[in-house]
């Protein structure tokens, strides 16, 4: 799987970012794995950095949820609103590391798994981050019940990655899994070694985001719940969106995936930005990479070669 380098694609955006701030340009990703997408399947998310993703959404969720480990029979996927709704337990943690090739220490969940938890048993199992209309989440108090469920898993060797991927269990149709990959797609950088206060309020950050461009995007996101329910596919639309942003990430990958990554300028017209078009390419956009060129580069851009050797399974944990 060919990758951009996270330090080259940094620079890249840095590059992006002082552009846009002297008026000139805006970095916009167009990521389309195949040609020929019907419009209404392209997912146009607005980055919290102002910057703009175009991703053919269900090509990227049927890559990822018929390829990656967790969403084989018996993965991750499959345990989802299993078992009991209303309290973690070890199990949970077992089940995440096995099937989300995490890492995370079970004695760091001692102190939760100990507690109450009633925050937990107050959040309805069916709170829908992306479906609730604004007036219902208001109603449910969705932003708060959310933040506290966060706020509750994270401790001192339980990141965002871990607390999140844990909740998604519990609360399938809520909670967002917001693992490094998720937020550096939605245009947020994770500091190194961050305090649990930090990680708490980049959830919260992530969440909002999720659910503002779930919200925007809604349509796109049934459609394509509805065609890989058709394939037997059977996903809540945040887990739908959450998948689609970390297979967009450059240095994701799932095995028998094979990505075309394009990133572009949009150009200020007038002192606006001129919109991407969303429309559908009239020529194809995927590349199938030969094995002989498995190992060349594959991409630049103004500043130079952005794209990395291929490997068979680049970042493909969600680890955190």
């Amino acid at each position: 799987m060919g990758f951009i380098k996270q330090a080259k694609a940094g620079a890249a955006g840095s590059h992006a970012a002082r552009a846009r701030d002297e008026g000139h340009s805006v970095l916009v990703y167009r990521y389309l794995v195949t040609g020929m997408a019907e419009p209404d399947l392209i997912a146009a998310v607005k980055r919290e950095d102002g910057e703009s993703l175009v991703l053919n959404g269900l090509t990227l969720a049927r890559a990822f949820f018929t390829g990656d480990p967790s969403s084989k029979p018996g993965g991750y996927d499959s345990l989802a609103g299993s078992g009991d709704r209303n309290r973690i337990v070890a199990a949970d943690v077992i089940a995440m590391n096995t099937t989300m090739r995490a890492r995370s220490k079970h004695a760091a969940w001692k102190p939760l798994l100990e507690d109450d938890q009633a925050w937990l048993r107050n959040v309805p199992f069916k709170l829908d981050i992306v479906q609730a209309e604004e007036k219902d989440w208001v109603t449910a108090n969705g932003d708060a019940l959310l933040s506290q469920a966060i706020a509750a898993c994270i401790h001192p060797g339980i990141g965002l990655a871990s607390a999140t991927k844990v909740l998604h269990l519990k609360r399938p149709y809520l909670v967002p899994i917001l693992d490094r990959f998720v937020a550096e797609m939605m245009g947020v950088n994770l500091p190194d070694n961050p305090s649990v206060t930090q990680r708490v309020a980049i959830g919260q950050r992530l969440a909002a985001a999720i659910r503002r461009e779930g919200r925007r995007n809604i349509q796109v996101l049934r459609r394509i719940q509805e065609e890989l329910a058709s394939e037997g596919i059977e996903r809540t639309l945040v887990r739908i969106f959450d998948g689609i942003l970390w297979y967009s990430h450059p240095a994701a990958g799932v095995p028998g995936g094979e990505r075309t990554i394009s990133v572009g300028i949009r150009a200020r017209e007038g002192g606006s930005c001129r919109p991407m078009s969303t429309q559908p390419a009239t020529t194809p956009l995927i590349r199938r990479v030969p094995p002989a060129e498995q190992n060349t580069r594959i991409g630049t851009h103004d500043s130079g070669t952005v794209a990395g050797p291929r490997t068979a399974h680049s970042g493909g944990s969600r680890s955190g």
